[in-house]
């Protein structure tokens, strides 16, 4: 699925949340039950639809990070004139190798 109907349907998704959460919150209405279970199957898809998209941002990010990585050893092994650059790739490399762990500690959460 693509960002823009992951967006799309997190939207929807978020306002049925709304609709169901006004419904339940009338003491009259007899379906309270059901209509909690329906809110709980909508914010667990909720959650897994963010858990997936932070994953696959996560594998992007790892991608990239070997990818600056075989870069950086590439590099080091023509010359010593792109010793600096391998230098900058590196930080990058480590940047995201960052972005990583954080990223992969956000979907933890989820």
């Amino acid at each position: 699925m693509a960002n823009t109907e992951k967006i799309a349907v997190l939207k929807l998704i978020r306002e049925l949340k709304k609709e169901v959460q006004g419904l339940k919150s009338d003491d009259a209405n007899p379906s309270a039950g059901e209509l909690e279970t329906v809110f709980m199957i909508l914010d667990d898809l909720e959650d897994e639809i963010i858990y997936n998209a932070l994953e696959e941002r996560v594998q992007e990010i790892e991608n990239a990070s070997t990818k600056l990585i075989s870069v950086i050893t590439e590099a080091k092994n023509k010359s010593a004139e792109l010793d600096e650059i391998a230098k900058k790739i590196n930080k990058v490399a480590e940047v995201l190798s960052k972005l990583v762990d954080i990223a992969s500690k956000a979907a933890s959460f989820i």
